[in-house]
């Protein structure tokens, strides 16, 4: 089983937990989470070939704490907004995965992480369900019971009980160390790290025939618990990009480009995002595949039109969604003008129709920015936007940007920096960037957290453009 993924939804922080001597807890929240499950059993029956058993499925879910707690802890239910299948997974006919919609699982957290289901909405319904009840009472991390403090190391032992082809106990050797606070998305969290050996054992009868179950390993997790005890998950998500669709009109050009995204660079890297598309007069079309954890994938298909005249442009995008159980449309309509030399207004409105992706519905967003290049010194631009919900300002962003002139080198250099906030224009991003060439141009862009205390995001790409030539349109 991989570690829930970071939540897919975040409403306004809820009211701190109750203050421990010590250290960090969990405390209320409502928050929306994917969760991965993957089983592997080879089953050995007498005189017939080993039977493997290879299953995937991705848990999309809203997990509820509320307070204040009593004696037995918080308040805890789980409902489940649907269950997709990894693909390759089949599954027997008798098992309909809309019958798991609308289950709640009512039980009890700790402060700690240790929670109990005592209850389920349709005891019938969750029969074929029945693997989701390991997922669920091991779904948050165990904290020690002074909470977490930075630097905090230790050691303890888990023994839970799961169903796989038969009843199965895992015992887990758990060595945790908290690090030092930092800022993950604008918001003040810890991260607890944790490797933990375990095995896994059980005996049972199936088909009348003597089963055996055993198997060891290792599991490594990266938990992150905000100040105010909300538990994020510990999974890394893909870079977006926004793009404004009036862009495709300013310039009459053909262009082709490719870039690749990893998470976490270094030793730990994974790839995280692939993507491609071209661009003729006005027309595009590109094509992105993300790679999350737990053998979760994405894919969307843009295509866009514009068109402009006299320093006005404007566009159109639509977006298809899909995997991870997703089958979505989404529209991007922009804007843009060139109020006078140097200066350039824009606007986007962003996922009208408001596509369901993962779970997560895409909240209609409108996007008014702006690029400045200063007379004196137009190598230089300044930049700056803001995403706006209909109901808040969610986040900012601020640019800088130098050129050198394309007559000065035969390989122009430019470098980008930016500097993302959220609504409180709290620092929550920071992305470095460059390029080298002119139509033909490849660069790098790094980002970090807020605090820049790591980089957990680089990609690669590579641009080839042509404009028409004199007399041709």
């Amino acid at each position: 089983m991989n570690p829930p993924a970071a939540p897919l939804a975040a409403p306004p922080p809820p009211p701190a937990p109750p203050s421990a001597a010590g250290g960090l807890r969990l405390g209320p929240s409502t928050l929306r989470y994917v969760a991965h499950q993957a089983l592997h059993a080879e089953q050995q029956l007498p005189g017939q070939a080993t039977q493997v058993i290879d299953r995937g499925t991705k848990l999309f879910l809203t997990a509820t704490i509320v307070g204040p707690a009593d004696s037995l802890g918080y308040r805890l239910t789980f409902t489940v907004d649907s269950i997709a299948l990894d693909s390759g997974t089949t599954l027997p006919p008798t098992i309909d995965l809309n019958a798991a919609r609308g289950l709640v699982y009512d039980g009890r957290l700790t402060a700690s992480g240790r929670s109990a289901i005592a209850l389920v909405s349709d005891s019938t319904r969750a029969v074929a369900f029945v693997q989701l009840l390991g997922l669920l009472r091991t779904f948050y991390p165990r904290l020690p019971p002074s909470g977490l403090v930075p630097g905090a190391e230790w050691t303890d032992t888990t023994t839970t009980d799961d169903r796989v082809v038969i009843d199965v106990t895992r015992t887990s050797v758990n060595n945790s160390r908290v690090a030092n606070w930092e800022d993950r998305g604008g918001i003040r969290v810890l991260r607890m790290d944790v490797t933990s050996p375990y095995t896994v054992s059980g005996k049972g009868t199936q088909a009348n025939q003597p089963v055996e179950v055993k198997g060891s390993g290792t599991e490594t997790t990266r938990n992150f618990v905000a100040a105010d005890g909300r538990y994020l998950g510990a999974v890394h998500d893909a870079r977006a990009i926004w793009v404004n669709p009036a862009g495709l009109g300013v310039l009459r050009e053909a262009s082709v480009y490719a870039e690749v995204g990893v998470g976490d660079p270094g030793s730990r890297g994974r790839l995280r995002q692939i993507n491609a598309g071209f661009n003729s007069r006005g027309l595009s079309f590109g094509y992105q595949r993300d790679f999350f954890d737990g053998g979760v994938r994405g894919s969307t298909i843009r295509l866009g039109l514009a068109g402009g005249a006299g320093g006005l442009a404007a566009g159109f995008a639509v977006a298809r969604y899909g995997g991870g159980g997703t089958n979505e449309t989404g529209w991007d309509l922009g804007m843009s003008y060139v109020a006078r030399p140097g200066l350039t207004l824009g606007v986007v409105a962003a996922n009208l129709g408001q596509p369901i992706v993962r779970g997560v519905r895409q909240r209609l967003t409108y996007i008014p920015g702006l690029t400045w290049h200063p007379g004196p010194v137009p190598a230089i631009a300044f930049s700056t936007a803001a995403n706006i919900t209909p109901d808040s300002v969610a986040s900012y962003a601020f640019g800088l940007g130098w050129r050198t002139s394309g007559t000065s080198s035969r390989w122009p250099i430019e470098i980008l920096a930016r500097l993302d906030t959220d609504g409180g224009l709290r620092r929550a991003a920071f992305v470095l960037g460059f390029s080298i060439g002119g139509e033909n141009r490849f660069g790098a862009v790094a980002s970090s957290p807020g605090d820049v205390s790591h980089i957990d995001g680089a990609s690669v790409y590579a641009l080839v453009a042509r404009e028409p030539r004199p007399g041709r349109r």
